[in-house]
C-alpha cells in the first residue's frame, strides 16, 4: 500500500513487475478482479485462448487481441449520461471481443491502455489521475497539466477533440461528431490529460535524458523499450512513441 501524497517513480517496489514490461497480465488478474468487481469484461478476457501469453508489452503495443472499443456501447452511455466521468475500470466495459483478431498483430484500440491504467491503480493504490500526477506530472514540474480540471475554460492549455460515430440507439438519433475538451464524459481525447506546450517540453526533456539523475526513469532500458520493439512495424512502436524516418506524423505519443 502506498498512501503517501507524492511518490518517487524510481523507488516504487519492483515486485509487482517480476518480468518488467514483459510481466504477464495474468500476474495481476486475480487482484484486478477483486479491486474492480465492476469490470465484468475481465472474466471474458480470461476465456480467450491466448490470454496466458498476454504481457504488459502487448497491452501497450496494441498486440493483445483481447478486444476493442464498442462504438455503440460508448454512444449509448454518452447519450444517456453526457456528464458522467468514467474510470479506467468502467471504460473496459466498452469493449467487445473479435475472434478474428490475431495475437501479436497490431490493432489500435483503447482496451490495452485502460487495462494498463487499472494496473497502475492497483500497484499504487491511487486513482489513475492521482497516480499520474504523483509519478509523472509532479516529477517534471508540469504545473499546468491535469485530468479534466473544472477550470479548463479559463486555462491556457491546448484544446483537443475526438470523434464519436453518429448512430441510432433505442429509437433515438445520436449525432456524434467532434467532442472538445470542454465536454464532460468519456469522450475526452488523450485519456483526458490536458496540458500545454511548455509542460510537454518539460516531460520530453525528462523523458529523453539519459542522465539518470535528470531522467524520469531509473533505468535507461525503459526509454529504449519505449522507442523500439522488434515485434511491431515501423510506425507503431510501444506506447506510440516513435521516430518516423520519413518525417511524417501520426500516433507518436
Amino acid at each position: 500500500s502506498h498512501d503517501n501524497s507524492s511518490m518517487d517513480p524510481k523507488k516504487l517496489p519492483s515486485d509487482n513487475f517480476p518480468d518488467g514490461i514483459d510481466t504477464p497480465l495474468s500476474h495481476f488478474m486475480e487482484r484486478l478482479k477483486t479491486k474492480f468487481p465492476e469490470s465484468t469484461y475481465l472474466s471474458q478476457i480470461e476465456k480467450v485462448d491466448h490470454y496466458p501469453k498476454i504481457t504488459l508489452r502487448d497491452l501497450l503495443n496494441h498486440t493483445h487481441a483481447l478486444g476493442a472499443r464498442d462504438e455503440e456501447k460508448i454512444a449509448k452511455f454518452q447519450l444517456k449520461n453526457p456528464n458522467k466521468d468514467f474510470s479506467c475500470a468502467e471504460l473496459v466495459e466498452f469493449s467487445k471481443y473479435n475472434p478474428q483478431d490475431k495475437y501479436g498483430e497490431f490493432k489500435y484500440g483503447n482496451l490495452g491502455c485502460e487495462l494498463s491504467g487499472m494496473i497502475i491503480e492497483l500497484v499504487t493504490n491511487k486513482p489513475y489521475p492521482q497516480a499520474l500526477k504523483d509519478l509523472v506530472l509532479d516529477q517534471v514540474e508540469a504545473k499546468s497539466s491535469y485530468i479534466k480540471s473544472p477550470s479548463i475554460k479559463d486555462s491556457n492549455t491546448v484544446k483537443g477533440y475526438c470523434y464519436i460515430t453518429p448512430c441510432e440507439l433505442d429509437g433515438e438519433y445520436y449525432p456524434g461528431g467532434e467532442m472538445n475538451f470542454n465536454t464532460s464524459g468519456n469522450s475526452l481525447a488523450s485519456g483526458a490529460l490536458i496540458t500545454n506546450y511548455a509542460d510537454a517540453d518539460k516531460f520530453i526533456s525528462k523523458f529523453l535524458n539519459k542522465d539518470l539523475e535528470k531522467s524520469l526513469f531509473a533505468n535507461p532500458e525503459v526509454i529504449d523499450s519505449l522507442y523500439r520493439d522488434e515485434g511491431v512495424d515501423e510506425k507503431h512502436r510501444l506506447c506510440g512513441v516513435n521516430k518516423y524516418p520519413d518525417g511524417t506524423s501520426g500516433h507518436n505519443g
